[in-house]
């Protein structure tokens, strides 16, 4: 805008052009130097690779949750629900134990306790549960909302 190019004039710089097309937003991580605005959202998606996946993103995915987290296309909640329904973790075929240690380390940062597992087993069994439904629990949890609020990742919509 014309507003914008007399700012750029006035303190000595060219004013660009960027054409993103139609609906299409800027994403990418901030290439001013120094810029860690974001940084921490893509460190909870690199959490989620390593804990969930047991491997690191690559480049294009960490530049994927980074735009997801900050235009707001995903939260917490559905990030860990991603992650833990995605077909590259279903492909390791968990058991349920297994699948609920996951969960803990993803959800609340910890292992769960003899008695926790052993409670989230049984609870799955006797109440025919779901792995969803378990997710979506553990979302509720304070842990849960706490690291999503350290992480600077909104919790829910």
């Amino acid at each position: 805008c014309e507003e914008f190019g007399v700012i750029c004039n006035d303190a000595g710089i060219k004013q660009g052009k960027a054409d993103f097309g139609g609906d299409t937003k800027p994403g990418g991580y901030c290439t001013v130097s120094g810029c860690t605005a974001h940084e921490k959202k893509v460190e909870f998606a690199e959490r989620l690779y390593t804990v969930c996946l047991d491997r690191a993103p690559n480049q294009s995915e960490k530049d994927a949750w980074h735009y997801y987290f900050v235009h707001g296309d995903h939260t917490g909640c559905s990030a860990a629900e991603y992650f833990l329904t995605s077909r590259e973790f279903k492909a390791h075929n968990y058991s349920n134990a297994d699948f609920i240690k996951h969960v803990f380390a993803a959800m609340l940062g910890r292992d769960p306790s003899a008695s926790e597992l052993k409670n989230w087993e049984y609870d799955m069994w006797a109440n025919n549960k779901n792995r969803v439904s378990v997710i979506r629990e553990f979302t509720q949890f304070d842990e849960f909302k706490v690291i999503c609020q350290n992480y600077g990742v909104v919790h829910s919509k």
